[in-house]
């Protein structure tokens, strides 16, 4: 497990290294002002939105940093719907299975399948938790054959652009955290990302080779954790067989 945990951090290092934000110190001012013509256009007078610290972030990033909205990057940015929970059907996905680059299939309760094949959890979708505090804002990458339903707490993104891992890294990391709290809404007790604001979220579409990079780490780090997992589901076998030898050695039931 923990040459898995190092594999994901050297990957959200990459990133960051690249960006030019890996030492980056951001300072929390002691003020700020927004103009009205900023609150016109975003429609938003919450002060949360207007925090300068995404915009320091922005000004320290090396010039051949190009950054886009990232819906220009989507063909598909869309919650989950409430689950018809069943006893056959197919997983649910719900804002605790969604970590931050891992999806963990523990507990997954069941729904009947739904009509709309596009909400449907595909292979290569990168999923965001949509709502709560601590949680809001956690992307990973679903690189499963098999569908899955999301829940209407997690939001789908599609995109034939960037790499689903290279988008989850990018959304996990500073640049990414940061549009987070600019763009959540609500109330400290029931925090909310929608879609519509998570396509303005803006994006460095890296270079190929720099997303080929970390989608190796990427695979890196799951094949690392399967096999460590294995091992572990092995041990766990073979003590529960010497156990067993041992009670019937000695004529006791196990």
């Amino acid at each position: 497990m923990e040459v898995s945990r190092n594999t994901y951090s050297q990957a959200q290092k990459l990133l960051e290294s690249e960006l030019g934000i890996d030492n980056l110190k951001l300072k929390k001012p002691m003020g700020y002002t927004a103009q009205f013509s900023d609150l016109e256009q975003a429609r938003r007078i919450d002060p949360e939105h207007f925090y300068p610290a995404f915009q320091y972030l922005i000004d320290r990033l090396p010039g051949s940093i190009d950054l886009v909205p990232l819906g220009t990057e989507l063909h598909f940015c869309q919650r989950g719907r409430q689950p018809a929970y069943a006893k056959k059907g197919l997983p649910v996905i719900n804002s605790k299975h969604v970590h931050c680059n891992k999806i963990v299939f523990e507990d997954n309760r069941i729904a009947s399948l739904i009509h709309d094949s596009d909400l449907l959890i595909q292979h290569d979708d990168v999923l965001v938790n949509g709502t709560g505090r601590g949680t809001l804002g956690r992307a990973a990458p679903y690189l499963v054959k098999e569908p899955a339903i999301p829940d209407n707490h997690v939001t789908i993104l599609r995109s034939s652009t960037l790499d689903p891992a290279y988008l989850s890294f990018y959304l996990n990391s500073q640049a990414g955290q940061l549009q987070v709290e600019m763009h959540q809404r609500g109330s400290s007790g029931q925090l909310e990302l929608y879609p519509f604001d998570i396509r303005k979220f803006l994006v460095w579409g890296a270079p190929e080779s720099l997303q080929k990079e970390i989608r190796k780490l990427y695979d890196q780090a799951v094949e690392s954790e399967r096999q460590s997992r294995k091992l572990i589901a092995q041990a766990k076998l073979r003590v529960e067989q010497l156990i067993e030898q041992a009670a019937q050695g000695s004529g006791e039931k196990p």
